[in-house]
């Protein structure tokens, strides 16, 4: 019998920002053309080098059957340790945004769904998460998604977009809680924006139309401020651009769809220009840290 030492690289939370740790496994190094224990995916990946460490080998003189002369002189060269990295992640924020994403999972069967916690002081990620996703352990529901959708996947954002829109209209000094307007449809070169319940609410003020999430009130405050005034602020909110997260690989920057008059002002509320869910808790973090 021949017992034969082996590294194994073990993940003990299991479900636990899968994604974003990914997982490393035994496969052919193309340097060295052996087995070793290398990064797949995730920042087990991107920081390998860091993480792999270095093997350690022993030199002596030995018989036809490996036993050493009692002549030979060992030299032992000891293995070094890879190094520790450490994350911004917070391991009981983590675990309770694992859990509510569960519950919501299998409340409602989402196709995707995405889940982040930032410090809007700092920026640091302190939580994110992913379904479908995996167990790195057993790699056991991998084959549903191998992307970090979080910071891979471009998507337009839909009435999260009007915070940012109702910010750069209140720094503009275009924003009239209290002022009127004609709810329902608002005519634009090339279409009719239509509120969600295609009707409207009558004659309302500002306010109430940012209460109930009105593309009209959004298409009006557009206009106030003016389409290259808000163009501005969306690159001040950094759209458009990879927030140049560490370690994560393929982060997609997202398209700012800002040509025509109807894309425009699709864009002021959520629709024809796509961003990824890092970018929105980037900007995010500018209305939560008053401004900064």
């Amino acid at each position: 019998i021949t017992f034969i030492r082996e590294t194994k690289r073990s993940y003990p939370n299991g479900v636990f920002a899968s994604h974003l740790l990914g997982f490393a496994n035994y496969s052919m190094d193309e340097k060295s053309k052996e087995e070793k224990l290398i990064g797949q995916m995730g920042l087990e990946k991107t920081l390998n080098s860091y993480l792999e460490g270095k093997d350690g080998k022993i030199n002596y003189q030995s018989d036809l059957w490996g036993y050493i002369l009692p002549t030979s002189k060992t030299i032992v060269d000891p293995p070094k340790d890879g190094d520790d990295v450490y994350l911004t992640i917070d391991k009981k924020i983590q675990t309770f945004l694992e859990d509510a994403m569960n519950g919501v999972d299998e409340e409602y069967h989402p196709k995707k769904m995405m889940g982040i916690v930032a410090n809007a002081k700092t920026g640091e990620i302190l939580a994110m998460a992913q379904r479908p996703t995996f167990d790195p352990n057993t790699r056991e529901g991998i084959e549903e998604n191998w992307q970090n959708i979080i910071s891979e996947t471009a998507f337009e954002p839909g009435s999260t977009m009007k915070v940012f829109t109702l910010a750069a209209a209140v720094e503009e000094g275009v924003f009239n809680p209290n002022e009127y307007y004609k709810s329902g449809s608002y005519s634009v070169p090339g279409g009719i924006i239509r509120d969600h319940n295609q009707v409207g609410w009558g004659t309302i003020t500002f306010l109430e139309g940012i209460q109930r999430s009105s593309n009209v009130a959004v298409s009006y405050l557009l206009k106030k401020m003016g389409e290259d005034t808000f163009l501005e602020y969306l690159h001040n909110f950094r759209f458009g651009i990879p927030t140049e997260i560490e370690g994560l690989e393929n982060e997609a920057s997202g398209n700012i769809v800002y040509q025509y008059p109807i894309e425009k002002v699709s864009t002021a509320f959520g629709q024809a220009t796509s961003v990824t869910a890092l970018q929105l808790i980037q900007a995010m973090t500018a209305i939560t840290n008053n401004g900064q």
